[in-house]
């Protein structure tokens, strides 16, 4: 049967599977759908402007003026245990 029959729905691949876009949306996903996973996700990378203090590999630091990284101060319990 070819692709283009008129039985065959447009949005369904040769072997009926809905077809996808992108990383996985549906070609028909629901606007309101996208709304709830885009929403939390638009806040999120909002709220992390309000902060100057970054965690990475178990460490914390602060961007300081200029956009540099320096170090937090370890906590003493930490620092008088260190050697």
């Amino acid at each position: 049967m070819p692709s283009s029959d008129w039985r065959t729905p447009k949005d369904r691949g040769q072997d009926g599977h809905q077809k996808t876009v992108g990383v996985g949306l549906a070609t028909h996903t629901p606007l309101w759908l996208v709304l709830v996973r885009e929403c939390p996700c638009f806040a999120i990378w909002l709220a992390s402007y309000r902060s100057t203090r970054v965690s990475w590999r178990e460490r914390d630091f602060v961007i300081a003026d200029g956009g540099t990284l320096r170090p937090c101060a370890l906590p003493a319990a930490i620092a008088s245990s260190g050697s």
